[in-house]
């Protein structure tokens, strides 16, 4: 008799059905009756089917936002212990991490500055900018209030993870670690 897998729960994932994460990622052309139903089954769909990058893009999606950056944040600050990073790219990171710590608006807006002294292709630039995005006014303070697009803060958060894999070329090794930690973070 075959054991039936018991369903996992991610008590941080609000969404109740995959299909509505591939919608929130515009990933319309890749809904179809076939998905699986429940959020954790989706994931667990990507990760299996190989897609571990698509993984990474569902997971930072159907986390909320902070949660999103808080996983990018902590897997860039552990990578940062084994890679050289650049000062201006190391205090991109401390400042998602000052925010992550206490999110003010100054903080946000610091973490903005923060990504555009950055190098312009680093994974701590666009995990600043996910900070950034995460919510907020993100016209100048001056102006007419505009809100970030909702999915800005997850897509920019994975892709920030997706760079600390390859930063020093395909790492199979930091790809289950980041997954590990999103899943970590979920539950």
């Amino acid at each position: 008799m075959a054991l039936t897998p018991i369903p996992r729960h991610w008590s941080a994932v609000q969404w109740t059905e995959s299909r509505q994460i591939f919608e929130f990622l515009d990933w319309g052309d890749r809904v179809t009756d076939a998905l699986p139903q429940s959020v954790t089954e989706g994931y667990d769909h990507l990760r299996t089917n190989g897609e571990p990058h698509d993984a990474i893009y569902y997971l930072a999606s159907a986390l909320p936002r902070m949660d999103a950056v808080s996983w990018a944040s902590q897997f860039l600050d552990e990578l940062s212990r084994v890679d050289a990073l650049a000062i201006r790219d190391q205090q991109a990171l401390d400042s998602v991490q000052r925010w992550i710590g206490d999110p003010i608006e100054d903080y946000r807006r610091a973490a903005f500055n923060a990504a555009e002294n950055a190098s312009s292709d680093s994974p701590e630039r666009l995990l600043a900018l996910a900070a950034f995005f995460s919510g907020g006014n993100i016209s100048s303070p001056d102006l007419e209030p505009v809100e970030p697009p909702p999915n800005a803060a997850g897509k920019l958060a994975a892709t920030a993870i997706l760079g600390g894999i390859f930063r020093n070329g395909p790492d199979p090794a930091r790809i289950e670690r980041a997954l590990q930690m999103g899943e970590e973070r979920a539950c």
